[in-house]
């Protein structure tokens, strides 16, 4: 009897070898067999609807006018959450849910909902979509990976250095995921080619898992050296852009102040970490870790000793030919690697850096101006002027520009391939990963319901009662612990929505920047190793069956341990004062228009 039908015998067979089998005929089963299973296959889906169905009758904060709200919101918010870690409806679909539910439970009306997924954001992450397409179309990627291989060297350590390098550059100017599937491939072309070499002196497997951890830390990390690197980090800086105007932009180049320096300290960390755990650096080595006889030359720490020479001249040349078949650079290449990097150099200098203790760069003193002031409209006038306004320094120009201005051009230059097709078709541009924006745009949709429903003053009020007399030093480290746990085993995009209005409202009733807290936070999403779930990169490295799970949560946990306390420690060490995050005048922050944002108002008290 099987579990949801039949098999019932027909009869014997005969089949090669004389023996004979029982020929097994499924029989269909039963309709509500079938229901139950279709029930069960959808259970995350179901369990989802059921929690928005309660808080359909279940309201919070029952003294505010807003609490009908505030609770639709939840469900809502609730409903996407489990959709998105059971993943039973697609991940895009999902997140398109408040376009459906935000109108029809009156929390905000459709043209509202439907401009959060298309903005500057939006744009800036289509147009570097654009660009990654056009880099994957004509293998630059690869080119880039062999030859930074090649010239970091061959030993065991050396290619686990360059494979958390490469994977960590690629990873900030495109997707963290696509950049861990190119890497896969090639770790499996050099473990089989390890596995059938006779100088190994260490098992197989263990450096293959090795690099594959190497991987998922550098690309989870190197998600954070740019804005662009994962959407997480444009979903806060356009929340925060919006709700907290005054906390100060939050361009490309203030972005790595903190962020690359971290990445490199933890980088070299679980470098280090990975290199004492699988190759026996810093500790005697177990028999088991080993392969025969070869045992001494495995505790040898040198990788240029003989043994590693004529191992890793066969890994040279699997590298050399995998190069060698790229061929001669092409222009397309050429021209898509000058574009990237024209890309990155517009990103970082667009906005102004300013250096001095004021918040807005008026003069070349202590200022190091942004390329966007070159279109004020008043430039012969105004530009460098203590009464220079905001509309006159040219922030109507923002990173989408850039990225667009040079995505249109990989449509009309020829590739000169002999084809006569451009550098980039629509053919290959449907590929960009549309997903991906839909889902940025459900976090803005999901951050403007808790924002406009009050539901962030409503938490914000909450975690002022438990932590509001307490230093923000502390504060800001129970914080980060916190969104760690989380986004252990929540959506990335639901904690990037829920950290701005959250933790912001919070900051202001504190009489801290947003920026603060919010920074921090955020950069903590792209920090969690521990389980599958935790990121997508993670789940990448998981579905290669060659990490298990006890060995994913075993270093996850140890590193994303030593993440926690290195955001915290880099934030109070440098972070905040590149941001000049320690700036807040409650008097002089806020504009009389700005203040007619509900949750910046409640937060201030100025509805008490």
């Amino acid at each position: 009897q099987a579990l949801w039908g039949s098999a019932n015998i027909k009869g014997p067979m005969e089949v090669d070898g004389g023996s004979e089998h029982d020929v097994y005929e499924y029989v269909q089963p039963v309709w509500w067999r079938r229901v139950g299973q279709a029930l069960w296959d959808y259970k995350g889906a179901l369990v989802g609807l059921l929690i928005w169905f309660i808080f359909l009758f279940v309201r919070v904060n029952k003294d505010d006018p807003q609490s009908t709200e505030q609770s639709f919101t939840i469900g809502v918010t609730l409903l996407m959450i489990v959709w998105w870690l059971t993943e039973t409806v697609p991940l895009a679909i999902t997140a398109l849910v408040p376009i459906v539910l935000f109108p029809l439970q009156g929390i905000m009306d459709t043209g509202t909902v439907c401009a959060q997924y298309a903005n500057n954001i939006t744009f800036l992450l289509l147009g570097s979509f654009f660009m990654a397409v056009a880099m994957e179309r004509w293998n630059l990627h690869l080119r880039i990976v062999y030859n930074l291989l090649l010239f970091c060297g061959t030993g065991r350590r050396t290619i686990l250095a360059a494979f958390m390098l490469v994977t960590a550059i690629l990873s900030a100017v495109m997707s963290n995921v696509t950049t861990a599937l190119i890497m896969l491939p090639i770790i499996d072309a050099l473990a089989k080619n390890v596995q059938t070499s006779k100088q190994v002196a260490f098992i197989p497997e263990r450096l293959e898992k090795a690099y594959l951890l190497g991987i998922l830390f550098a690309a989870n990390i190197g998600g954070t050296l740019t804005p662009i690197g994962t959407p997480p980090n444009l979903v806060m800086i356009r929340l925060l852009h919006v709700t907290y105007p005054l906390s100060g932009e939050i361009s490309f180049l203030i972005w790595m102040a903190y962020a690359v320096p971290l990445a490199l300290f933890f980088g070299a960390l679980s470098f280090a970490y990975l290199n004492w755990r699988y190759f026996g650096m810093c500790r005697k080595v177990k028999d088991s870790e080993v392969v025969g006889d070869d045992y001494q030359k495995f505790q040898d720490d040198d990788d240029d000793d003989g043994e590693n020479e004529e191992l890793l001249g066969e890994v040279k040349d699997v590298l050399t030919r995998k190069l060698a078949n790229l061929g001669p650079m092409k222009f397309a290449e050429k021209y898509v690697a000058a574009t990237f990097c024209f890309a990155i150099f517009l990103w970082i200098f667009r906005a102004d850096f300013d250096l001095a203790t004021d918040s807005n760069c008026h003069s070349w003193q202590g200022c190091m101006p942004g390329w966007h002031r070159i279109f004020s409209s008043h430039l012969n006038v105004t530009l460098y002027t203590p009464n220079l306004t905001e509309d006159a320094l040219g922030n109507f120009i923002e990173d989408a520009v850039p990225a667009i201005l040079l995505s249109i051009p990989l449509f009309l230059i020829p590739a000169l391939d002999g084809k006569g097709s451009p550098i980039l078709n629509w053919k290959s541009a449907v590929d960009v990963p549309w997903d991906v924006l839909w889902l940025v745009g459900g976090g803005f949709a999901l951050a403007k319901g808790i924002e406009d429903t009050g539901l962030a003053r409503f938490f914000a009020n909450g975690l002022h009662d438990g932590l509001g007399d307490q230093n923000k030093e502390l504060v800001l480290w129970i914080f980060v612990l916190v969104i760690i746990l989380l986004a252990t085993v929540s959506s990335n995009f639901a904690m990037a929505a829920i950290i701005v209005p959250v933790f912001g409202a919070f900051a202001v009733g504190q009489d801290v920047n947003p920026v603060y807290y919010c920074v921090p936070t955020t950069i903590a999403l792209s920090y969690c190793f521990i389980l599958p779930t935790s990121s997508p990169v993670n789940a990448v490295i998981f579905s290669t069956k060659k990490v298990n799970m006890l060995s994913m949560a075993k270093n996850g946990s140890i590193l994303t341990a030593v993440a926690w306390m290195m955001i915290f420690i880099c934030w109070l060490a440098y972070g905040q004062f590149a941001y000049k995050a320690n700036t807040f005048e409650r008097d002089e922050w806020f504009t009389a228009e700005e203040l007619k944002n509900a949750t910046l108002r409640a937060a201030l008290g100025l509805d008490s």
